[in-house]
């Protein structure tokens, strides 16, 4: 799989946690993103005479959209954050990808322990469809622990939750640092 540049259009945007935007991004080309669950994109956006860089795992279920879904938590003072969280629906960035090989591997673990906090559950989301799939055959769990500070920071923990109801060789643990009252 090639690494190529190419244009994103900003299909719409919205708030999915307090401090969470999901971006959802088509090419500007109409060429769907070839891309496996667990790798990332990386953004180029103009900044005064230079080009910041930022990279976001792509958190699309495969087959659920037309669309590349990322997950951007907001900084103070952030210059990709601010230039992001500005960007209205019709707008273009140029972007390259995908990269990485954080990926589920054909042979079998059996057992796989998934880690994360905030954001970085995104690749995990993408390989929802992959992990039903082994989790269907014989000997195969799976344990998804996922830190956030408060009950409503849990990204996409929808997806999650219903995996865990449907299949219980998946678990799906949460840990909050700080509960806001």
């Amino acid at each position: 799989m090639s690494h190529e540049k190419f244009k994103f259009v900003l299909q719409s945007s919205r708030m999915v946690t307090p401090r969470v935007r999901q971006f959802n991004f088509k090419r500007a080309d109409g060429t769907p993103l070839g891309y496996i669950p667990g790798q990332f994109i990386t953004l180029h956006l103009p900044w005064e005479d230079m080009e910041l860089r930022r990279s976001y795992s792509v958190a699309t279920i495969p087959g659920s959209v037309d669309e590349v879904q990322i997950a951007v938590t907001h900084v103070d003072g952030g210059r990709a954050t601010g230039l992001l969280f500005d960007m209205l629906p019709g707008a273009e960035v140029d972007a390259t990808g995908p990269f990485g090989r954080f990926v589920l591997r054909d042979d079998p673990p059996a057992r796989y322990l998934l880690i994360a906090t905030g954001t970085g559950v995104s690749p995990y989301r993408a390989m929802l469809p992959q992990l039903r799939t082994l989790l269907d055959g014989e000997n195969y769990q799976a344990t998804l622990l996922l830190g956030v500070r408060s009950p409503e920071e849990l990204l996409f923990g929808e997806d999650f939750l219903a995996l865990a109801r449907e299949n219980s060789a998946f678990q799906f643990i949460t840990s909050y640092s700080s509960m806001l009252s």
